[in-house]
């Protein structure tokens, strides 16, 4: 190819010569010139630096996201009606221990023996909670919500990541198994398992969440296939 472009070049500057001997002058030569210009300046560097400093910019973004903390404190105050609501301070620091933001969560609904505010994590630049059943997302550099999924509707929760960063949920008294990926959109919604109830334990292990629960009947253990939701009921 860099040859057939210089084999071009070496035609165009024979014409160009040929016809400034035949008196067409000057102005002719200088436009062959003019056009091989552009064939030399059609290399993307500057796109290529472009994508390269964008590349940089996201590593120094995502080092300095991993950086940061972020820490959830409950407790129960009394709203202008007296009744009790449950209450959480959300607080982020970077690495040198100063707060970046924080914020303060207070439940949607009276309190109850289930906790109502409860920390998921923190994963890939977002921290995410569950607020009275719905699922909540922050930018974790400014505090900023991303979104919010109310379909959840649990409390008391059990939670994992999987290694895509879909968010796995169970609640104490339902759903037994909620999945939804990181743009809020809900994937799989399980209500019960039989008459099953009350998950212990959360765990994401070879492609399947593992949960078990401590029910009337004892303990017991679902094992859910994370890409077809099918389930299989270990007692």
């Amino acid at each position: 190819m860099i040859r057939n472009k210089i084999a071009l070049f070496g035609t165009i500057a024979i014409m160009a010569v040929s016809m400034a001997g035949c008196g067409s002058g000057g102005g002719n030569a200088s436009s062959g010139e003019s056009a091989a210009k552009p064939v030399e300046e059609s290399a993307a560097s500057p796109a290529a630096g472009d994508e390269a400093e964008s590349e940089d910019h996201s590593e120094e973004e995502a080092a300095d996201v991993a950086n940061y903390t972020v820490t959830m404190e409950s407790g129960y105050k009394g709203d202008p009606n007296g009744e009790q609501k449950e209450v959480a301070q959300i607080v982020c620091k970077n690495s040198d221990g100063e707060i970046v933001w924080q914020k303060e969560v207070e439940s949607q609904y009276g309190a109850t023996e289930l906790t109502q505010v409860q920390e998921i994590g923190l994963s890939n630049g977002v921290y995410y909670y569950n607020w009275s059943g719905t699922v909540v997302a922050l930018d974790v550099k400014n505090g900023e919500e991303l979104w919010q999924n109310p379909d959840f509707t649990g409390a008391s929760i059990q939670s994992a990541f999987t290694e895509d960063g879909r968010i796995v949920l169970c609640g104490y008294y339902g759903p037994a198994f909620f999945i939804c990926n990181t743009e809020g959109e809900t994937l799989k919604r399980i209500g019960e398992f039989e008459d099953w109830y009350w998950p212990a334990k959360l765990e994401i292990e070879d492609g399947f969440a593992k949960i078990w629960f401590d029910n009337a009947e004892g303990e017991g253990l679902v094992k859910v296939n994370l890409d077809t939701y099918e389930y299989e009921m270990v007692r």
